[in-house]
């Protein structure tokens, strides 16, 4: 959204749609035996499929206040943070303590989904 007002605050929201479809279909399969008049027994199987679909999804919405004299756009993402920690430990026993051992790890997120807000004065 380009605001290019000299006072005035404008307002961008932006909105997401997604949607998933999944199909599976269902066999159904059924035997055994008949016994009739004319034959003595007889092997009688009986089958069918059912197909079906269902769709989920969601639709989400960023907004942001636009400042007067500014460009800002926005863009819908996924990202996985990683951070990086720490952490120090000291063995210690009757006859005193060692040196503290320090111990460096990292964290990574599950993939999430983010808006990102962008802006550029004009």
């Amino acid at each position: 959204m380009e605001n290019d007002l000299y006072t005035e605050k404008g307002h961008l929201s932006c909105t997401a749609t997604e949607s998933k479809t999944d199909r599976f279909t269902v066999s159904v399969k059924v035997s055994g035996e008949v016994g009739n008049f004319l034959f003595a027994k007889a092997d009688v199987e009986v089958g069918g499929e059912i197909q079906h679909e269902v769709t989920t999804g969601y639709v989400t919405t960023g907004d942001m206040t636009v400042p007067a004299r500014t460009i800002m756009y926005c863009d819908r993402g996924t990202v996985r943070d990683k951070f990086a920690a720490h952490y120090t430990d000291t063995n210690c026993s009757s006859s005193g303590c060692a040196a503290p051992v320090r111990h460096n790890f990292t964290i990574t997120s599950p993939v999430t989904k983010r808006w990102w807000f962008h802006s550029e004065r004009i």
